[in-house]
């Protein structure tokens, strides 16, 4: 039962990350991309160390934990993120959108 918890969290975080990178990238904010990238690496190797070795179920879990996350993740930028400093609601004051 835990593998299928462990696998649903890393799954709703691997996409929910993915769609926040897109976000990212789509705006040129270069420091939240580095970030982002780092924890996309860590959710990756979690969620294909479980998939690799589970079954059915846990595609399954994987595949809910996806896309409450991507649903999760495109309301925390367009309600959350999209102000004039949204990091500051992180306390990462120093991410704003470089303009060049």
């Amino acid at each position: 039962m835990i593998d299928y918890i462990i696998l649903f969290t890393a799954s709703f975080f691997l996409v929910g990350l993915l769609g926040l990178q897109s976000k990212n990238v789509q705006n040129s904010q270069y420091y939240m991309a580095a970030l982002t990238s780092i924890a996309i690496s860590v959710a990756n190797f979690v969620f294909v160390k479980l998939v690799a070795t589970g079954g059915i179920g846990l595609m399954v879990a994987g595949s809910a934990g996806g896309a409450c996350g991507i649903i999760v993740a495109i309301y925390a930028h367009d309600h959350l993120l999209s102000r004039k400093n949204p990091w500051k609601l992180l306390g990462l004051w120093f991410c704003k959108k470089k303009k060049l």
